[in-house]
């Protein structure tokens, strides 16, 4: 089930989302709202489209599809708030 209206891009279920810390090997920090740490990571590696999703993710061989905004090696950690 897809949380977000195709058309209209309406949030059905907010509850399941909760707020994640991502700090980078650098120190530097992204505040995202996520449903899990894999997702918060993704957020940050690849951005979010027009309506707040994941903008890219990977292919089944492990290729990045979309562009990658920041690489996942340089991710120390992901917490939730």
């Amino acid at each position: 089930m897809n949380n977000y209206c195709i058309g209209c891009g309406h949030l059905m279920r907010p509850e399941v989302y909760s707020q994640y810390i991502v700090t980078l090997r650098d120190g530097s920090t992204y505040k995202v709202r996520a449903v899990n740490e894999f997702h918060a990571r993704n957020l940050v590696v690849y951005g979010v489209n027009g309506k707040g999703a994941v903008a890219g993710y990977m292919n089944e061989q492990g290729e990045p599809v979309g562009e990658i905004k920041v690489h996942a090696a340089n991710i120390a950690s992901v917490k939730e708030e």
